[in-house]
């Protein structure tokens, strides 16, 4: 059986039988030696390889005319084409036929020889050796990689991403390849304000609101005769632009009124942590020294008070305003402060209520409002008080609810209008400031992108889409030699773990 040899997939032992082959060792190898002055011998500087040739003598046997020209149709190629001796049926070289092919012709045989030219000087693999990447243990993508040929060959990937990435970074032992951007980052931080509850205390507002509730709390549960006060103790009417409250008849020394309650919402990161605004505006007055009431003001912590403003004027011998501010850390002593006013001298009674949060300071603020701007600001204002505590215990203090407490009627004492027509509360607004958000910025690649990079042909796509100008200046392709080497293989550190299969075709000299 004479030894087969398929060139470009076609059989030769179809019209003819190969009678010697030879292949020699190695390409041709040429050394580059240099003089050194008066020196003996000469410095090596290095050497390069050549092509190969092979050289294959056959014989055709009956059918001289048919075969030949059957034959020149075959090796008449343009470039070099795939030819695999049946010897090494594993293997095979990219080879051209050179110079002519003379047939002996004695009888009903021709004698002649294929000269065959191996330009890159080896053999390759028919198959390719598959590899995959895996974490090591220090968490760095790497993929083992043996190559039992006896020449450097190229390694070709293809990374699949599993989620956005900026950048992919393959160092193997000769040299590094980078595509995309290593600092493309996966989104950036903003702040926002979020609005999470404005009331404006109309009828159509009431159910917005807990009356009398359970859940509503008051820093104040005894008053100063040591008699429990009636917390949560009468109505409101809900008729014009703010509910107006009914207090029950009272002898005693205690004061007694109606509570509204309502649940802050989180802001939208689902926490009830952060900075924030509340703002409650209300009607607050009276018109003569007979007249006592106190409007409470507060916000919650789950069941504990933390905060409060007081409106007040509870002295039955003179219209005197007085107005606390109360910050009331869980486990710590309550921090306090007042100011006084004449009523009998006061412009208006429409206030606008504020205590706020940012970072640890707790800034209480009372306005007595002449005119009322855009976004919930006061315009223009009478007087104005402010004052700021630094509590670190109330940085991370949550805030779930507020309660609004009028309480009147201490021994039956005369109520006044809180206004023309004796509406109490008017507006609540609450908002989480300074909400720190994530916006995704797009990258450079997605989940499920394919990013594809041809070892022999040192082309990358993506998607099965050239992107030459993915690859970072400064790449270089990635060679491996023969033996047992590592590559490693890099990502966006806010990226998940691709999944990387190489594949690396071995050569042989």
């Amino acid at each position: 059986m004479s030894l087969s040899v398929l060139v470009n997939g076609v059989e030769l032992n179809d019209y003819l039988q190969v009678t010697d082959l030879r292949r020699g060792i190695g390409p041709e190898r040429k050394n580059s030696l240099q003089k050194l002055g008066m020196t003996h011998g000469e410095q090596y500087l290095g050497y390069s390889k050549g092509s190969t040739t092979y050289e294959m003598d056959f014989i055709l046997r009956y059918d001289l005319i048919s075969k030949r020209r059957e034959l020149a149709g075959i090796l008449d190629v343009s470039d070099p084409v795939p030819v695999i001796f049946g010897d090494e049926p594993d293997k095979y070289v990219m080879a051209i036929p050179d110079g002519d092919t003379n047939v002996d012709e004695k009888h009903f045989f021709g004698y002649g020889t294929i000269v065959w030219v191996i330009p890159t000087g080896y053999s390759e693999s028919v198959s390719e050796t598959q590899y995959i990447a895996n974490l090591n243990s220090d968490g760095v993508l790497m993929m083992k990689i043996e190559n039992n040929g006896t020449e450097t060959t190229e390694l070709s990937f293809d990374a699949t991403m599993t989620s956005d990435n900026g950048f992919l970074g393959v160092v193997g032992p000769l040299g590094a390849f980078e595509v995309g951007n290593a600092a493309e980052v996966d989104g950036h931080t903003y702040q926002r304000t979020d609005v999470v509850a404005k009331n404006s205390l109309r009828p159509s507002d009431e159910p917005n609101w807990e009356l009398n509730s359970t859940k509503a709390k008051t820093y104040y549960p005894i008053a100063v005769s040591g008699i429990p006060n009636r917390f949560g103790e009468g109505s409101f009417n809900w008729t014009g632009e703010g509910p107006v409250p009914v207090f029950p008849a009272n002898t005693e020394a205690c004061w007694v009124g109606p509570t509204l309650y309502r649940d802050i919402p989180s802001n939208s990161n689902g926490i009830n942590t952060g900075n924030f605004e509340a703002i409650w505006r209300c009607n607050f007055r009276t018109t003569s020294p007979k007249q006592m009431i106190r409007e409470e003001f507060n916000l919650l912590s789950g069941d504990s008070v933390v905060a409060t403003a007081v409106l007040r004027d509870s002295k039955n011998t003179k219209s005197e305003g007085i107005f606390e501010f109360l910050v009331m850390p869980p486990d710590s002593d309550v921090i306090k402060t007042m100011i006084s006013i004449d009523l009998k001298k006061a412009t208006g009674s429409w206030y606008d209520v504020r205590i706020s949060r940012v970072g640890s300071a707790i800034t209480f603020r009372l306005t007595q409002i002449r005119k009322l701007g855009t976004n919930d600001n006061v315009a223009q204002y009478n007087w104005q008080y402010q004052k700021k505590f630094t509590v670190a215990e109330m940085a991370d203090v949550p805030i779930t609810g507020t309660t609004y407490w009028p309480h009147a009627r201490f021994n039956n004492a005369l109520v006044p209008k809180l206004n023309s027509l004796g509406e109490s509360i008017t507006n609540f607004v609450f908002r989480w400031i300074n909400v720190d958000k994530w916006a995704d910025d797009p990258n450079r690649y997605s989940a499920d992108d394919v990013l594809h990079y041809d070892g022999t042909t040192g082309k990358f796509y993506v998607n099965q889409l050239l992107a030459m100008n993915d690859i970072i200046q400064g790449s270089v392709d990635l060679r491996i030699p023969p033996g047992t080497w590592y590559v490693e293989f890099y990502y966006s550190d806010f990226a998940e773990t691709p999944i990387v299969t190489g594949t690396l075709r071995e050569r042989w000299l």
